[in-house]
């Protein structure tokens, strides 16, 4: 069943005061019974915020400094015990893949609609938000050689890198989002790993379709509120001129 929903407005998500709780120092914005940790830099974290405001709702957002290994503290830890980001409470319902976080959400609160009722559409908006894993696999196996641009492992990752976003080109064929006419949880799963691939100093100029969709995603307000998401202080270069 629909839960009762508190709806906001989008809104950046700039930091505003530092909390303290055992073991963790927390960047806390916003207000209500629903909480999501999350960290800078952190592609699935970005998922869980772009469907909030889809949606919407309002929520406390907590940003965590992976680099002082806040997200293995007590907080995150009763929720979460991995220890990963993000964690997701819903006032007493936790959520914490950022799969399962969107499918979760569009039960919970159905409008606006983020999954077609009919069912082959919907099937196929399914099918794309599973499929996204496996951009974030792709782009994550590239992680560990991209000191090295020159190593036959980098070139091997960046292949196999490039031959998943050509499938996601040929998505884009069939209408101006990855699973049809209208935006979706598919849109929601896959863009923050595609826009961090740019972030990262990707062009994607050989991928005229998805260049234009992720200009077109920009607009959007929803992307537009967790562009902070993005460490665009410190932004990664290595595709830079290859990709």
């Amino acid at each position: 069943m629909p839960r009762s929903s508190s709806r906001g407005r989008f809104r950046a998500l700039l930091p505003t005061k530092r909390l303290r709780s055992p073991g963790a120092e927390m960047t806390v914005t916003g207000s209500g019974n629903r909480r999501v940790y999350w960290g800078q830099g952190s592609a699935p974290s970005r998922r869980v915020l772009i469907g909030l405001a889809e949606k919407g709702l309002d929520f406390q957002s907590i940003q965590l400094d992976f680099a002082n290994n806040e997200h293995k503290g007590p907080d995150v830890l009763k929720l979460n015990p991995r220890g990963q980001l993000p964690t997701f409470d819903d006032n007493g319902v936790v959520v914490n893949e950022s799969i399962a976080a969107l499918q979760y959400l569009e039960e919970a609160y159905p409008e606006p609609a983020l999954l077609p009722q009919a069912l082959p559409k919907r099937a196929l908006v399914l099918q794309r938000t599973h499929e996204a894993l496996n951009i974030q696999a792709a782009f994550r196996a590239i992680q560990a050689f991209k000191t090295n641009p020159a190593s036959p492992e980098f070139k091997e990752k960046l292949a196999a890198l490039r031959t998943e976003l050509a499938l996601w080109e040929a998505y884009l064929e069939q209408g101006d989002y990855l699973a049809g006419s209208s935006f979706s949880i598919a849109d929601i799963a896959a863009a923050p790993f595609l826009l961090k691939i740019q972030w990262a100093g990707a062009t994607l100029d050989g991928f005229p379709r998805l260049h234009k969709y992720l200009a077109t995603l920009k607009g959007r307000k929803s992307i537009q509120a967790t562009e902070n998401a993005l460490n665009h202080a410190n932004p990664d270069t290595y595709f830079k001129g290859i990709l």
